[in-house]
């Protein structure tokens, strides 16, 4: 397994001279976004866009504290790294123990998930290890780990209860007093595993036998219970989307549940993610899905019109009529005690009178009771 040195900055190291630094070896670069609920770091900006000049590969990491509420911190550190196209993954960096630290960091963990699709990195210490239990080790699939032995590899600090949570160990900080060229501070080594999922290679070829389709990358290893962002089908490398592979690393289609979210990944020979309006043609309904491709659910914003999509399975015990969870409704629904008139393209009419009704701004529509 061949090792990739990297270092790892913040505003305690002051400039850096980064193209010094990515010229004596540094090619994996994390930066400090934030700490705490509202602390944003001031130098991140700057190393950034040195990074991306000289062609390094960077990160960001949120440094847990317990001054403040998990999920706030979590919304500082997405709000912070939206927008920049961070090429390792994201790093929860937790080192400092207190009360309460495993509900702060399965807390952040979730609360992060509402905010980006990106999977989280686990940084700490080794030694620190037996301060996090099992149901917070679980919220991982990789870690970073800090032992200073000086030595330049994974096996050093290959550990138990990593071993029993299926947590792949993609870095090691080895010293923290180390010299790299004009760099003085953190090095590191890592493994191609810390790239996220969207810019890992997506260079290989689609295989179909009895089981289904799966996708072999060049190096032989292949994608499985995960997501992962490749050529469509034909081969195509600019033209790529994502898909989800099961335990043994066979594509997954149609509707599938993840995570706590619905995806529709087509037929048995598509399995691209899709986004924004989709056709079932099977439930003969139209379903909408984010960026992210979540299906969505209630009151929806979308080019500027609202819509209203099923929120639950539900059957009309009056009209003997079943609703899809996820459904673009349309006609005339009552949500807690107000009626809204939805068109047949699914748009809520509003500022308007129909049908006797007067509809207001907000689309609540009341019975036009003046005499005619």
């Amino acid at each position: 397994m061949s090792l990739i040195t990297g270092i790892d900055i913040s505003n305690n190291n002051g400039n850096v001279d980064i193209n010094g630094a990515y010229n004596s070896g540094a090619e994996y670069i994390y930066l400090k976004a934030t700490e705490g609920r509202t602390f944003k770091d001031s130098y991140m900006d700057g190393f950034y866009n040195q990074c991306k000049a000289v062609g390094a590969k960077s990160g960001a990491y949120h440094f847990l504290v317990s001054t403040s509420d998990p999920e706030d911190q979590a919304k500082n550190f997405a709000e912070k790294i939206q927008g920049y196209e961070f090429e390792l993954m994201p790093c929860l960096d937790v080192e400092t123990n207190f009360d309460n630290l495993n509900d702060y960091v399965q807390r952040f963990v979730a609360a992060f998930s509402m905010y980006s699709n990106k999977e989280l990195l686990l940084y700490t210490y080794t030694g620190f290890l037996s301060s996090l239990n099992n149901t917070s080790l679980s919220m991982f699939r990789k870690a970073w780990m800090a032992n200073y032995n000086n030595r330049e590899d994974l096996d050093s600090v290959a550990n138990d209860a990593l071993a029993s949570a299926g947590i792949e160990i993609v870095g090691h900080q080895y010293t923290e007093n180390g010299t790299l060229g004009v760099f003085s501070g953190d090095l590191n080594v890592f493994t191609d595993g810390v790239i996220s999922l969207e810019f890992q290679t997506s260079k290989g070829t689609w295989k179909l036998d009895s089981k289904g389709w799966w996708f072999e990358y060049e190096d032989g290893t292949y994608p499985k219970n995960s997501w992962a962002k490749l050529p469509i089908k034909n081969n195509d490398a600019d033209n790529v989307a994502w898909f989800l592979f099961n335990e043994n690393g066979y594509m997954l289609y149609s509707w599938q549940q993840k995570d706590g979210n619905w995806y529709y990944l087509g037929g048995s020979n598509d399995g691209a993610m899709k986004t924004g309006w989709v056709f079932d043609s099977n439930y003969k309904r139209w379903f909408y899905f984010d960026d992210s491709g979540a299906m969505q659910t209630g009151w929806q914003k979308i080019n500027d019109k609202w819509y209203y999509l099923q929120v639950d399975n539900f059957t009309d015990s009056t009209t003997n009529t079943s609703y899809v969870k996820g459904e673009m409704r349309t006609g005339w629904i009552n949500l807690d005690g107000k009626d809204y008139l939805l068109y047949s393209t699914g748009e809520m009419a509003h500022d308007t009178v129909i049908y006797d009704y007067i509809i207001d701004s907000s689309g609540v529509a009341t019975k036009n009771t003046l005499e005619k």
